[in-house]
């Protein structure tokens, strides 16, 4: 289970950071519909699929969990 920290999630897609895409295909070699989690910090939980792993902006649809 591979949870990612999100603050400025809003809705159904969301779009990480170059570091975070990095992380998220080259470190945990994670690919298209591989299943993450996310935060937003503020006690919301959302449950997502990856829709893009491209190492420099990787793209998740999520649903509130």
């Amino acid at each position: 289970m591979h949870w990612f920290y999100a603050p400025e999630i809003s809705r159904g897609l969301y779009t990480f950071d170059q570091d975070e895409s990095k992380h998220i295909t080259r470190v945990l070699r994670l690919k298209k519909e591989d299943k993450l989690f996310l935060t937003n910090g503020r006690g919301s939980l959302f449950s997502g699929n990856i829709l893009d792993d491209h190492p420099k902006n990787a793209l998740s649809t999520f649903v509130k969990k």
